[in-house]
């Protein structure tokens, strides 16, 4: 019967040093897996701030062009309205000018007389 007690009380050591060892194995293997998450997870973190900062500078550097194509744009348009206003205006200042020669001349007739 003491034998029995014995072989009861070293299997419970066995069976505590085992289970104990298994859980010990377990925290570690947990240890590695939260370490190895928080890479992954400052490695997203970096990830995505590249990210970021490359549609940051993409975003920007269209805006950039397409404010540039809207200034050439306008400036044509000023060019262009430029020309029309000039293509109205120089027709009517010819007009007032030869209408001033003529007033001058029957000024100098009117004079003259």
């Amino acid at each position: 019967m003491m034998e029995n007690i014995i072989g009861y009380g070293v299997a419970c050591l066995i069976g505590f040093a085992i289970g104990f060892g298994l859980l010990w194995a377990r925290n570690r293997d947990l240890e590695r897996t939260n370490s190895r998450l928080e890479n992954i997870d400052a490695r997203f973190g970096e990830i995505s701030q590249n990210a970021l900062r490359q549609s940051n500078e993409q975003f920007l550097q269209l805006a950039h062009e397409k404010l540039k194509q809207a200034q050439n744009e306008g400036q044509n348009d000023l060019a262009k309205r430029e020309d029309a206003i000039k293509n109205l205006v120089d027709p009517m200042n010819k007009a007032l000018q030869s209408l001033d020669e003529k007033i001058q001349n029957l000024e100098k007739t009117r004079v003259s007389a």
